[in-house]
């Protein structure tokens, strides 16, 4: 099962495991200092990144593969072992 747990300064989603195949979104008003971190983390697997920055282009759809986090064939973020 994969965990993602995205946040900003001000709102926390909180952590959702999400099976196979599964989706994740949210929606939000963006304001000038809007940021919003992801962590994913999956067996002995975890990433981090961001995943908006208000007024920078921004990953809309994230493909998580077992070698790592995708923008369609980009690799986004690599997974780090702990």
């Amino acid at each position: 099962m994969l965990i993602v747990h995205c946040r900003s300064k001000d709102d926390d989603l909180g952590a959702h495991g999400l099976e196979i195949d599964a989706g994740f979104s949210w929606s939000f008003q963006a304001m000038v200092s809007t940021l919003f971190w992801c962590n994913l983390a999956v067996e002995d697997k975890r990433v981090s990144f961001q995943a908006f920055v208000n007024g920078k282009t921004y990953v809309a759809y994230l493909d998580v593969r077992d070698s790592g986090v995708y923008d369609g064939d980009n690799l986004f973020a690599a997974w780090r072992r702990i």
